[in-house]
C-alpha cells in the first residue's frame, strides 16, 4: 500500500510541476514579451508585481476569515476544522516547496564542474 501512495503522490507532484512550468513557460513569459495574448490581467512586470501582493493579502484575508468563522463553531469543532485546513495548506505548499528546490538556480557552482577544455 505504501508503494501505491508513493507512486500516487509522485504523479501528483509530476502533473503539478507539468502545470507550473506550462503556466510559466508557455503563459506568462510569452505574455510578459507580448509575443501572445493569453488573458492574464497584467501586461508588465510591475503590474505583475501588483497583483502578486494583491494575491498575498487576499490569501492572508482568506485565513483570518477562516480562523474567525472556526471560532464560531465552538471550541473543539473550530479547533478540528483550522488542523485540517492547515495540514491540508501546508501539504500544499509543500509540494510547491519542492518544484521550487528542483527548479531553483543553485547559489554557488563548484569549481570541479566548470569545463577548463573545449
Amino acid at each position: 500500500m505504501r508503494i501505491i501512495k508513493s507512486f500516487v503522490a509522485s504523479l501528483r507532484l509530476k502533473w503539478l510541476h507539468w502545470r507550473v512550468d506550462r503556466e510559466i513557460y508557455g503563459g506568462i513569459f510569452p505574455h510578459l514579451r507580448h509575443d501572445t495574448d493569453c488573458g492574464y490581467s497584467f501586461q508588465s512586470d510591475e503590474e505583475l508585481w501588483a497583483q502578486l501582493r494583491q494575491a498575498n493579502l487576499e490569501a492572508k484575508r482568506h485565513i483570518d476569515t477562516l480562523e474567525s468563522q472556526a471560532d464560531e463553531m465552538g471550541e473543539a469543532a473550530g479547533d478540528a476544522f483550522r488542523y485540517i485546513m492547515y495540514w491540508d495548506i501546508n501539504r500544499r505548499l509543500a509540494r510547491y516547496e519542492k518544484i521550487m528546490r528542483r527548479d531553483r538556480q543553485p547559489g554557488h557552482c563548484d569549481p570541479r564542474f566548470i569545463a577548463t577544455r573545449a
